[in-house]
């Protein structure tokens, strides 16, 4: 189990080997809280607070998680830019 923040580095680096985790955003970063509920609500990753964070309950949830993986030819940049605009 990968428990990371939710940075776009981070994310791009799970996309790459095709992985989930669960992702913790920095308090105050907005944009890693913005991601984190992205990605949780497309059942990629699991959201969990710094303040509420809970092993168990994020690995149960991470068995019901979306494969997150591209195929290599795939701009992942471009993939993540679409994805936040929708």
């Amino acid at each position: 189990t990968i428990v990371c923040r939710s940075g776009y580095s981070s994310m791009m680096d799970l996309a790459a080997i095709g992985k989930n985790a669960i992702v913790i955003p920095t308090p105050g970063q907005t944009e890693q809280e913005y991601l984190a509920n992205k990605l949780n609500d497309s059942k990629w990753m699991v959201y969990q607070s710094q303040e509420n964070f809970n092993i168990i309950s994020g690995m149960e949830e991470l068995k019901k998680c979306n494969p997150f993986k591209f195929e290599n030819d795939i701009d992942l940049d471009s993939i993540v830019v679409k994805f936040l605009k929708s």
